[in-house]
């Protein structure tokens, strides 16, 4: 029997009032079957096509690309409507072609079943695409608060983004918990733990990391959490070695997304780079299952030589 992890958020039960995944999916059931956003293009009064290109099922899900295209051209769609046009705005996939081709022999799928497959979750993606923030915010309106990053992506993909909204770090883990009791931050939970793609990075132990620099965590831990064994800090969190959460205070203060649920999302991808940062990279690659490294070439080469 495993013994519960006092640094983890104690567990808390799902909003009886708002559960996204089942209200979203009522309503688009509920405008698919009035055909809501049906165009009758034979009759349409004052009609406007909205074309953008197709995409090409040459991976199992979108790419931002597809994001940003597909959510401004529905946003200018939503426009026109609203000027009294009669918008059809088609969509399709372009499923013959090279990068299919190459896809299916990558994955060793014939594209006959292949194919059907990818769009469909294709489909299911452009439904429900938005940003969530997997860390909590910051008092003063940094390049560095994790909300306003969030934000500012959403922004640029012109999609809904949810925050986590309370601080980074709270007095008290008694606090932490109470704050994750509440329904909208559960919904933000939620919708992390439903994420498709989960982008992260790592910090070191050393003084120049940004969650000391900028004070989000003091400087004085520094030595009492290398002493309990930490060597990187992801989502605020930190880890040793292993990958395993230190025993530290400070990890029962974190407002932000577990480790645990973040190492569920099917596609993540880990951005970092930095000779110094060799170590805390391969703790962050045993503390995540992660399927995408970005680095820089010597950095590589360090992991490689260090990580076997």
């Amino acid at each position: 029997m495993t013994a519960p992890n006092p640094h983890e958020p104690a567990p808390v039960s799902a909003p009886v009032d708002y559960d996204p995944a089942t209200v979203e999916a009522k309503w688009q059931n509920r405008w698919r079957e009035r055909g809501t956003n049906h165009t009758d293009i034979a009759e349409g009064e004052r009609p406007f096509y909205a074309l953008m290109m197709f995409p090409y099922p040459s991976a199992e899900g979108l790419h931002v690309g597809n994001l940003f295209a597909f959510t401004g051209n529905d946003i200018y769609g939503r426009f026109q409507r609203l000027q009294g046009h009669t918008v059809f705005e088609p969509i399709g996939f372009d499923a013959f072609g090279i990068h299919s081709e190459n896809y299916a022999l990558k994955v060793g799928v014939h594209p006959a079943e292949l194919i059907p497959r990818n769009i469909a979750n294709f489909r299911r993606q452009l439904k429900r695409a938005s940003v969530v923030a997997l860390v909590g915010s910051l008092p003063h309106s940094q390049w560095i608060n994790p909300s306003i990053v969030a934000a500012k992506v959403a922004d640029v993909f012109e999609v809904d983004s949810y925050q986590i909204t309370a601080p980074v770090m709270v007095d008290d883990p008694a606090l932490r918990d109470l704050l994750w009791a509440q329904p909208t931050l559960q919904d933000v939970r939620q919708r992390a733990a439903a994420a498709d793609i989960a982008l992260l990075t790592v910090g070191d132990m050393s003084a120049d990391a940004t969650i000391f620099r900028h004070g989000i965590v003091p400087s004085s831990l520094i030595a009492p959490l290398k002493a309990k064994g930490a060597v990187a800090n992801m989502l605020c969190y930190f880890v040793d070695a292993a990958g395993r959460l230190v025993d530290h205070e400070v990890n029962g203060r974190v407002m932000a997304i577990g480790l645990d649920v973040v190492s569920q999302v099917p596609n993540v991808v880990l951005a970092a780079g930095g000779k110094r940062k060799v170590a805390a990279i391969l703790a962050a690659l045993k503390a995540v299952s992660t399927n995408v490294l970005i680095t820089d070439s010597d950095t590589a080469t360090a992991l490689l030589a260090k990580g076997g």
